[in-house]
């Protein structure tokens, strides 16, 4: 624990006693959110290594097989060599030089392959580990009707129309239908506004 922490926690007084208990909650929720995206990390870290590993045996297969393609090739081109000459000799080294490039190609290709798919796996889950932590923080999106709902709560407090404006309106709900539209859209989203504010 970091010494700006240990200092807060001496710091508390008997003015934060009552706190203590909303600061133990908070920080419960914390460590929830940090174990998600601890597990998250490890998780990506643990895919990453078997992509690497994957990806490694592949390439190892692949030089290994090209390994034996050329000896095969050095062993043909040296019995050629034996019956026809130095010139075949010549062409035989030719062959393995090739195989081999061939080969330190395709191993560097499988290697690029592995690396492009383990950062893809990464990507992927810190998409995945950041909308979870995003939900977890943000909680559940507010309806699209929000304000009006709050609007209704409001006009049943203190600033509720009286009798004679919902009787001559039709019912309650006829006026809060009036009231409503005749205000403009930005009014009734308004931060401001005292029906958001109660909410707020």
């Amino acid at each position: 624990m970091t010494t700006t922490i240990m200092n807060a926690i001496a710091n508390l007084d008997l003015t934060d006693f009552d706190e203590i208990d909303t600061l133990i909650t908070a920080l419960k929720e914390r460590k929830k959110a940090l174990r998600t995206e601890k597990s998250a990390i490890t998780k990506a870290e643990k895919a990453a290594e078997k992509a690497r590993d994957r990806e490694a045996k592949k390439a190892e297969a692949e030089t290994k097989k090209a390994e034996k393609a050329a000896a095969k090739a050095l062993v043909l081109a040296a019995k050629k060599a034996d019956a026809e000459s130095a010139k075949a000799r010549k062409d035989a080294e030719k062959a393995i030089t090739l195989e081999a490039k061939k080969a330190e190609a395709d191993a560097k290709k499988a290697e690029k392959a592995a690396a492009k798919a383990t950062m893809k796996t990464l990507e992927d889950l810190q998409k995945a580990t950041l909308k979870t932590v995003k939900r977890e923080t943000e909680g559940p999106p507010k309806p699209k009707n929000a304000s009006y709902q709050n609007f209704c709560k409001w006009s049943k407090g203190e600033d509720a129309p009286s009798e004679d404006e919902v009787t001559e309106a039709g019912g309650r709900r006829a006026w809060l239908k009036n009231a409503w539209s005749e205000l403009t859209k930005d009014a009734q989203n308004a931060p401001d506004a005292p029906w958001n504010s109660i909410a707020a």
